[in-house]
């Protein structure tokens, strides 16, 4: 395998546009799935939905990315073009199983089936060690990034396959299957709802910029950018607690307050002060990551 990891570092500057999307668009269907209790048919329809919804979005976006693949690999490094392309594509067309996965994972928390969910990320574990050796060896691809784009797209499909035969015996093989019984249901798209999406899209856009300066710049500029992508994994999880904390609070408030009236004066009022919150904690992270680099990297 000559697949290095200074490849896996490129790849986040795609992976950063894909999760503001993701953020945008499926998170907020999770207060959807977080109604659905009950085996009955019209929740069934309603999970469903979310599946066609989320694939058909996420196929469009995809696609349309796709075509800018090439030349974002000729801004980013030329080194290796072609095997590259084939590469991210693959890393693209990945997150369409991946995603529709995670929709199935939360649902299955949801009910309560939080062993299946362990099942799921353990299982997922070995097919990822299994596959990325075998396939990403030589003696199958002579081109190794073919079998690493692979080796995502086959674990993420196989685990998704899964994750939906859990589902249908919730909800009973016989009807889950049954495609005659699918019936488009209304989704209620309350205030709840889109103050969620605003604040989430809102949200993932400050973090994942914030993102591309303090990190994967730097990803792309040290020679050993593949050592340093895999300490900041650890470091960005980290630096973005408080900020995770600080979404999933607000969020919080929003339903408390819809749930016993909304006051939009007061609300408006928490949301432009979580905001500067938010704001100027990764600002104060913006300077101290230029500080360090002038000091101790002689950037």
């Amino acid at each position: 395998m000559d697949v290095s990891l200074d490849t896996y570092a490129q790849w986040e500057y795609l992976n950063i546009m894909l999760e503001v999307f993701q953020e945008a668009f499926v998170f907020p269907l999770f207060f959807f799935i977080g109604k659905i209790k009950n085996n009955a048919i019209n929740d069934l329809n309603k999970i469903r939905q979310i599946y066609l919804f989320v694939f058909f979005i996420f196929l469009i976006i995809i696609f349309s990315i796709s075509f800018f693949t090439s030349d974002l690999i000729k801004i980013i490094d030329g080194y290796n073009y072609y095997d590259k392309i084939i590469f991210f594509n693959l890393q693209l067309y990945s997150k369409i199983p991946e995603i529709l996965l995670l929709i199935s994972t939360v649902f299955l928390l949801n009910i309560g089936k939080s062993k299946w969910f362990f099942f799921l990320l353990f299982v997922k574990m070995i097919i990822y060690i299994i596959l990325d050796f075998t396939l990403g060896n030589k003696n199958v691809f002579l081109n190794s990034y073919v079998g690493l784009g692979l080796s995502s797209i086959l674990t993420n499909v196989f685990l998704f396959s899964i994750s939906l035969i859990i589902i249908a015996n919730f909800f009973g093989a016989k009807n889950f299957w049954n495609f005659k019984t699918f019936r488009l249901t209304k989704l209620e798209f309350n205030q709840v709802f889109f103050l969620n999406f605003i604040f989430t899209f809102l949200s993932s856009i400050i973090n994942n910029f914030f993102y591309l300066l303090l990190i994967a710049k730097s990803m792309n500029v040290f020679t050993v950018s593949g050592s340093y992508w895999l300490a900041n994994q650890l470091i960005w999880n980290w630096v973005l607690l408080p900020i995770i904390a600080l979404v999933e609070v607000f969020k919080a408030i929003i339903a408390i307050y819809v749930d016993n009236g909304v006051n939009k004066k007061e609300l408006n009022i928490k949301f432009i002060k979580y905001f500067k919150l938010f704001f100027f904690y990764l600002l104060f992270l913006q300077v101290f990551f230029l500080v360090y680099e002038f000091l101790f990297l002689g950037f």
